[in-house]
């Protein structure tokens, strides 16, 4: 395609020049048409058009702040001890609201060192989340340890109230599997 601002064959731009360029062979009117610059719109800004837009901007950011329901995450502490595995060992986990926090205890089977634990909490209106998540070690782990992470996760942030709280148990492997299963719910009451 051409440039408006091509050099003619005297070197000055077709537009300078007041030349209309060349049309390129195989483009028809029609086409040369289209690639025209469409003319500027102006609109004048007057008080009652300025009120208009304030308006509309503050109904939309006023209809997202009640439609919303944001997630935020709560700052967690963990810790944890490797046991044995005894039969019949489940997933378990006991809640308990405590003074601005909850308190979880419960016991996870996969086992350090060929999994690690992390855990992570989000709030959503009166409803916690709570996820333990097992991930295994990238290496390979040639021994079989049948046990599992006896932990004590502390969840802070959280206001004086009646919450929902949902303990989740996640298992990632190295090859990309992943299980997810609810551990414990409850309703507690913080202080």
């Amino acid at each position: 395609m051409w440039e408006s601002d091509e050099l003619s064959s005297a070197g000055v731009p077709f537009r300078s020049a007041g030349v209309t360029p060349p049309r390129p062979r195989g483009l028809s009117r029609a086409v040369d048409r289209r690639f025209r610059p469409l003319p500027s719109i102006r609109v004048r800004l007057t008080p009652s058009r300025l009120l208009l837009a304030v308006a509309l901007a503050a109904s939309v950011t006023a209809c997202q702040a009640y439609t919303s329901v944001s997630a935020a995450d709560l700052p967690t502490e963990l810790s944890f001890t490797p046991v044995l595995a005894r039969a019949p060992m489940r997933d378990t986990a006991r809640v308990a609201g405590v003074s601005g926090s909850v308190a979880i205890l419960g016991l996870l089977n996969q086992s350090p060192p060929c999994f690690s634990l992390a855990s992570g909490a989000t709030r959503e209106g009166d409803r916690v989340i709570v996820r333990l998540t097992a991930k295994e070690a990238v290496q390979t782990c040639n021994t079989f340890a049948a046990g599992a992470f006896d932990y004590d996760v502390g969840v802070r942030g959280l206001a004086p109230g009646t919450y929902f709280v949902d303990v989740l148990h996640r298992v990632l492997f190295k090859d990309g599997r992943a299980v997810e299963e609810r551990a414990g719910t409850r309703r507690v009451e913080v202080k």
